[in-house]
């Protein structure tokens, strides 16, 4: 399948988020162009496109039947205890990992979030969300 053009597909939230995000799906859209197996562009989604004037990075690669792929949005943000969303002005925006197979007509997989830290001179990372998602070439 070439990775080229537009994509639209859904991103579930983990077990590791509070209540009522648990299980709930958010639709994104994305356009990539491709260079070989690496591809690049941007991406929206329905929570935060209301947020952010800008869309998000995304950059990866797909080799035979495997995807993976950074999304980076343009500013961080999280759900906060109570289910909103709060926008982290003085914060690096994490990169969300996402991997997945072909199946059929589209893809599926797991993502899960890094967030990026400097203490001193040293970076480092930690895992702080997890889900599934899926997305198909757009017919539009």
């Amino acid at each position: 399948m070439k990775i080229e053009g537009n994509w639209v597909g859904q991103y579930t939230y983990g077990e590791d988020y509070p209540g009522n995000y648990i299980g709930k799906s958010v639709l994104f859209e994305m356009n990539v162009t491709a260079s070989g197996i690496e591809f690049y562009g941007h991406f929206s989604d329905d929570e935060t496109r209301n947020i952010f004037q800008d869309e998000g990075v995304v950059a990866g690669f797909l080799e035979g039947d495997f995807i993976s792929f950074d999304k980076q949005y343009p500013k961080a943000w999280e759900v906060n205890e109570t289910g909103l969303i709060e926008v982290l002005e003085d914060s690096i925006p994490p990169v969300i990992k996402y991997e997945g197979v072909l199946s059929d007509d589209h893809f599926e997989g797991t993502w899960e979030i890094h967030q990026y830290y400097k203490e001193g001179d040293e970076f480092f990372s930690i895992v702080n969300g997890t889900g599934s998602w899926s997305m198909r070439k757009s017919t539009s």
